[in-house]
């Protein structure tokens, strides 16, 4: 699983919504569900039921959404922190 495939799950399992998903991360819809559907292939299972009223989250999904959450704050935590020491002279 990549961050970007994760990140896109979340914003959808937030938004209930492939569209607003799409717009609050600036990336077009098309990309968005490409990442979702990767997802989805690499774990084998569905994580969202898609209707016209949005999508809902399967019980895989609702897991995921719990644990993905952690594991976006870590990598985002971990991008920082080599950011910084980077930037500090040596």
């Amino acid at each position: 699983m990549s961050i970007e495939e994760l990140r896109a799950f979340l914003a959808v399992a937030e938004h209930q919504s492939f569209v607003a998903a799409a717009t609050a991360l600036g990336i077009a819809r098309t990309s968005l569900r490409r990442h979702v559907d990767a997802l989805e292939a690499r774990t084998g299972v569905p994580l969202l039921e898609r209707g016209r009223a949005g999508v809902v989250l399967t019980e895989a999904g609702r897991h995921l959404v719990e644990r993905g959450r952690g594991v976006e704050r870590e990598f985002t935590a971990l991008l920082s922190s080599v950011r910084e020491a980077g930037a500090s002279p040596t």
